[in-house]
């Protein structure tokens, strides 16, 4: 593991600076013509929309009812256990967010994708129904 590769060097140049390069405050502003006119920053380029958001926190609220109904395993344990009183609180949360979304203007949250949260709202609800129901199943 003592290994070296020739011809490799490594200089932190946090800590030494070369001779030949000036301090940052001596280097040379670009130019630019005064007359030019300044761009403007687009809106929020990189942040997403608050429809993407609201979306985010469904899939996340979604994949925790699916813990809670002890339908999907903890990805750390690897066990399933289950909450339904959690469970409900999920369910309905998505259900809130899921009916924000479907008010949502035009274009703003595409038609197959207000088809897709319905269909997992009501598979969730449909799952938490039989759970609910299942005399096998131990209650928390």
């Amino acid at each position: 593991m003592a290994e070296e590769e020739s011809g490799f060097t490594f200089v932190d140049k946090r800590r030494v600076q070369d001779a030949e390069e000036p301090p940052a405050a001596e280097q040379p502003m670009p130019d630019v013509a005064p007359d030019a006119p300044e761009e403007e920053a687009p809106e929020a380029e990189g942040s997403p929309d608050i429809y993407g958001v609201l979306g985010y926190c469904v899939s996340l609220l979604a994949t925790e009812a699916w813990h809670k109904l002890g339908l999907l395993a903890d990805p750390q344990t690897g066990e399933t256990t289950m909450d339904l009183d959690q469970a409900k609180v999920a369910i309905d949360a998505v259900g809130d967010l899921t009916a924000r979304l479907e008010a949502a203007p035009g274009e703003a949250v595409p038609a197959t994708l207000r088809r897709d949260l319905r269909t997992l709202l009501n598979d969730l609800r449909l799952n938490y129904v039989a759970r609910r129901g299942d005399p096998a199943v131990s209650r928390n």
